[in-house]
């Protein structure tokens, strides 16, 4: 018991109540399963016995916080605080383009050269490999992430549930980041090219409706990739999904 007393010690103030839960078993799950408050405290470890092998700091000497650790203790207080309002999010197969393939979940979906015959409803995209979720959010806040499994093009987001899904006219009424020719795009109404420090493999979108405002991160890091004013008063908002070519997305 003393040696994980001690450990706790070597992270960081804004990590440290979240690793003495976890010495005490009391983790919360989904904090359990985000590598991130991990990562801080055994870089911090690692920080430390550097410093003191190099004898930059002695034993006696008080522990010195880290810009880069910190900055990762911000994320995971980020990452706590945005898991608060995470919902579960099922793809509607309903508003599927015809050439989308759904795992019988509804969790996971790819694009295929074949194209379904299904009925061709106001619902179903037909200009876009895309879809909507079975969920639509009119107040609150809400919180869902997207992991991408394979290569190819793909679109993630938010959309208007009024947006026409037979045309291409109405990007205002989306809100995504889209990848597509090897470039990362904030897509609305604007199309504005991003440069991101590193390819994220999972995405965190987040919907605050009353402040109309969606934000998207890398939710590995929790990197805020791109921010969006949204325009869909006194109508719901559904998570988007678009996929071209080899792309895979499973909502998690």
């Amino acid at each position: 018991m003393a040696r994980k007393a001690e450990d706790t010690e070597l992270i960081c103030a804004t990590c440290r109540e979240t690793a003495v839960r976890r010495y005490k078993g009391l983790e919360d799950n989904e904090v359990a399963e985000n590598g991130i408050a991990h990562t801080c405290e055994r870089e911090r470890k690692i920080l430390i016995k550097q410093k003191r092998q190099a004898g930059l700091l002695l034993d006696s000497e008080p522990i010195p916080e880290e810009p880069s650790t910190l900055n990762r203790c911000q994320n995971v207080k980020l990452k706590t605080e945005l898991m608060k309002y995470k919902v579960l999010v099922t793809l509607d197969a309903e508003t599927a383009h015809p050439n989308l393939i759904l795992s019988e979940d509804g969790r996971r979906v790819r694009c295929s050269s074949m194209t379904k015959p299904v009925p061709a409803t106001p619902k179903r995209f037909s200009a876009l490999f895309a879809l909507l979720a079975k969920e639509g959010f009119s107040s609150g806040s809400h919180y869902w992430e997207v992991r991408l499994l394979e290569e190819g093009s793909w679109c993630v987001g938010a959309a208007a549930e009024s947006l026409d899904r037979k045309t291409l006219s109405q990007k205002s009424l989306v809100w995504a980041l889209q990848w597509f020719n090897n470039k990362y795009i904030a897509l609305n109404l604007l199309s504005t090219p991003l440069t991101l420090t590193e390819r994220p493999k999972k995405l965190g979108v987040y919907l605050n409706y009353e402040m109309a405002q969606l934000s998207i991160y890398n939710a590995d890091t929790m990197e805020l990739l791109c921010t969006f004013p949204i325009s869909a008063a006194n109508e719901r908002v559904f998570p988007y999904f678009c996929v071209w070519g080899q792309a895979d997305l499973l909502v998690v």
